[in-house]
């Protein structure tokens, strides 16, 4: 028996499990099963290879358009096509190692997997050299029956990270929180220490101590890792000074307060109801993309008495950022750790006016130009965060009210159906499936109901979903009502349109 430890996963706004932890190995146990599947299929056991296919790479639905549903799925739709492509049964690795898996052309995800699955390939066929007579069917069942793995599955990423850090490297990264607590107890003793330390506890119940560690460290000597973690909030700190310990204290007490209302904004009061209705929107909104990394800059400025206010409209920059370069562009969030820490630091240790973070951070946009072409091409799949982006603009353009319209999955409204009927004018005008596809989750071809519109016609016939348009009370419902046809030219009209309209209420 052989055990590949834990996974971690975290459930998305879909309901769709992500992998926390446990990305390479679900990759390269995938990579050696389609290795050993290219084998079988060219010995030509075709059915074996089939069944190696549809047990871990897809998954059959007679009810969808798509039937071959992809079983993992990549956060770039380049690594999606790429790994499913050189993990076909029918596909070649010895033809294909100067084309397709020609690492010099290649980089990123694509070229690990290029390298790995030519380096699987490499090694099986020396174990078969080396063997005579190896059943790769059995070889593959022995694999698969003997492999055995525990999952951990977690509602939100939160959790899933607190998970991993409790279960990954033997609790290290947990470990220093009491190294940290047992150095304040040996300066200051355990009465001085305890309720304080009881109050901490009580404040991170449910949240990753590390991360709070880091954030804290990170306002007093910038970036952190966890290896650097002690070093930083111990930077301008006697351990032997009873009154320096003494203060440590008291900023780790107040910083986990602040901590806490900044991961769970429920928990934050301020006087002005209308100030806290924004901070607790904008810091759900920020969450929902999957953002944490400014968190240290939200803590500097609590720890500093800055007004709530005033961190809103720090959160709202925080927002365009992600919503711009993270989620329409898709690069990835790290980039920004440097910056966002040392912007932290400087928030904490100077005087730096509202508008200096607010401007710092409006730096890292990427241009009007690069973000266009990002919207253009986004493959929109995850209705929650398209349904905010959405209705921020539909808001912005209206200029008084707002929609009420909630963020639930159902208040999206594909134009043309994500599963139109088989007879249906939708199939007339998009007769290829990977083109209908794509325009079904463009942009152009999204919007939302209000909770007063008739839902009744999502699956039906453009003609009949017109007249639904004409009559809801959203303006640009109404617009989309007076097209005679919903075919590629309107859509790719309307995506224009709309690239420009998020452009607009993003600025």
């Amino acid at each position: 028996m052989h055990m590949l430890n834990f996974f971690t996963f975290s459930k998305d706004d879909n309901g769709d499990l992500r992998i926390f932890d446990g990305q390479q190995r679900t990759v390269t146990c995938m990579l050696i099963l389609a290795v050993i599947a290219q084998k079988i299929y060219r010995n030509g056991k075709v059915d074996a290879a089939n069944q190696i296919h549809s047990s871990y790479f897809y998954k059959e639905d007679a009810l969808r358009k798509i039937k071959s549903q992809k079983k993992l799925k990549f956060d770039s739709e380049d690594d999606d096509d790429f790994f499913y492509k050189i993990t076909e049964k029918d596909f070649d690795i010895s033809k294909n190692i100067s084309t397709v898996l020609n690492t010099n052309k290649l980089y990123g995800n694509k070229k690990n997997m290029a390298v790995n699955i030519v380096y699987i390939n490499d090694l099986l066929d020396d174990f078969i050299k080396d063997n005579s007579n190896v059943d790769l069917i059995d070889l593959s069942t022995s694999i698969t029956d003997k492999t055995f793995l525990v999952e951990f599955i977690a509602d939100t990423e939160e959790i899933a990270l607190s998970m991993f850090e409790s279960l990954n490297n033997t609790g290290k990264s947990i470990e220093k929180y009491y190294v940290l607590k047992n150095d304040l107890v040996k300066c200051l003793g355990e009465d001085e220490v305890k309720n304080n330390w009881n109050q901490i506890d009580f404040n991170l119940s449910d949240l990753s101590t590390n991360s709070f560690l880091i954030s804290v460290a990170t306002l007093f000597a910038g970036k952190t890792t966890s290896s650097k973690l002690l070093d930083n909030l111990y930077k301008d700190v006697d351990k032997d000074s009873a009154s320096e310990m003494k203060e440590l204290l008291r900023k780790l007490k107040i910083a986990s307060e602040y901590f806490s209302e900044i991961c769970n904004p429920s928990q934050m009061e301020h006087p002005d109801k209308n100030v806290l209705k924004k901070f607790r929107s904008l810091s759900d909104h920020i969450s929902l993309f999957g953002m944490r990394q400014h968190r240290p800059i939200i803590l500097a400025m609590l720890m500093k008495n800055f007004d709530l206010a005033e961190v809103n409209s720090v959160l709202d920059a925080v927002l365009k950022l992600t919503i711009k370069n993270f989620y329409f562009d898709e690069r990835k969030a790290n980039t920004i750790e440097k910056k966002f820490a040392d912007l932290a630091k400087n928030v904490y240790n100077d005087d730096i006016a509202v508008n200096s973070i607010i401007e710092a951070i409006s730096k890292l946009f990427i241009d009007d130009g690069e973000l266009k072409k990002a919207i253009l091409r986004k493959n929109i799949v995850q209705n929650r965060k398209i349904s905010y982006i959405l209705r921020r603009t539909y808001n912005y353009g209206l200029k008084k009210g707002e929609l009420e319209v909630s963020s639930e999955n159902n208040d999206v409204e594909h134009i043309m159906p994500q599963n139109p009927k088989a007879n249906s004018q939708w199939i007339k005008w998009f007769p290829e499936d990977d083109v209908r596809e794509r325009y079904t989750y463009s942009i152009g071809n999204l919007t939302l109901w209000l909770d007063s519109d008739n839902r009744r016609v999502k699956n039906a016939e453009f003609s009949a979903k017109a007249i639904s348009y004409k009559d809801s009370a959203l303006p640009e419902n109404k617009v989309i009502a007076k097209n005679s046809k919903w075919t590629e030219s309107e859509i790719d009209e309307r995506s224009n349109r709309m690239a420009d309209a998020i452009i607009k209420a993003l600025n």
